[in-house]
């Protein structure tokens, strides 16, 4: 699956709970990030973020569910809502 840096974004703000970290996909990494600046904001999770070189490379497995089916991810909604322990 492949996301866009706002969601990567959101995912580590959601792990970290901080808004100092930038994500994107290997393929689209850029060192030169002048382009994404104007999104260094809190309204993008971006507010604490200082421009410098990845310190890490983190791998997002999709898992078992196939979430591009309405239905796989319409039952995963239910589960963390109503059964957070199977949820999890």
């Amino acid at each position: 699956m492949v996301f866009s840096f706002y969601e990567y974004t959101g995912m580590l703000n959601e792990a970290f709970g901080v808004e100092d970290k930038f994500g994107m996909g290997k393929r689209l990494f850029k060192t030169d990030l002048d382009e994404y600046r104007k999104y260094f904001t809190e309204m993008h999770h971006l507010s604490d973020y200082i421009q410098g070189y990845p310190q890490y490379i983190i791998k997002i497995s999709d898992g078992d569910l196939n979430l591009l089916h309405t239905q796989e991810l319409f039952s995963l909604m239910l589960l963390e809502q109503f059964n957070k322990v199977q949820f999890f």
